[in-house]
């Protein structure tokens, strides 16, 4: 019991006395811009067995409101792919300019989106990723030209 109790009373001391970093030593993931937007940071590979991963995450929309994904900074060419609660899907390629994806989604469900971002055509590339998620009202200025919702596919499954 006391070899214990001295051992404890050596690491609390031990521990008081290390010299912690701040939380926001490194990278960061997220800022906030604003009362609507948030940056966020991401990474696409390509893997030693030439495997391309695409960066995927989910992102909310209350339903009925405008949801813009915009590419910042990206070292490859990308593609971008939402997904919404009801299967609608709007992918973009280079709206953004400079190869830069931009996606402006009038979205309808309330829930989680997937969104996925990939390289052109499937092309090898490895590259951090920089992009602004933003929710506005439906007739906010800023889903001026909205991105259409990509067709469905009028194809039937085959297995």
């Amino acid at each position: 019991m006391k070899n214990s109790t001295i051992f404890s009373a050596a690491i609390l001391a031990a521990g008081l006395s290390i010299n912690v970093q701040s939380a926001y030593a490194g990278s960061k993931m997220l800022d906030y811009i604003d009362a609507n937007s948030t940056r966020l940071r991401g990474a696409i590979e390509t893997n030693s067995a030439g495997n391309v991963d695409p960066f995927v995450v989910q992102i909310y929309s209350q339903g009925n409101e405008c949801v813009v994904i915009a590419v910042v900074t990206q070292g490859v060419d990308l593609t971008a792919t939402l997904i919404s609660t009801n299967g609608t899907v709007w992918f973009d390629d280079d709206s953004g300019g400079s190869l830069r994806p931009l996606i402006k989604a009038r979205t309808s469900g309330r829930g989680w989106y997937p969104l996925v971002f990939s390289t052109f055509a499937g092309f090898s590339g490895t590259s951090d990723i920089t992009f602004d998620y933003g929710r506005f009202p439906a007739a906010s200025a800023k889903c001026a030209n909205p991105t259409s919702p990509v067709a469905a596919s009028n194809k039937s499954p085959r297995g």
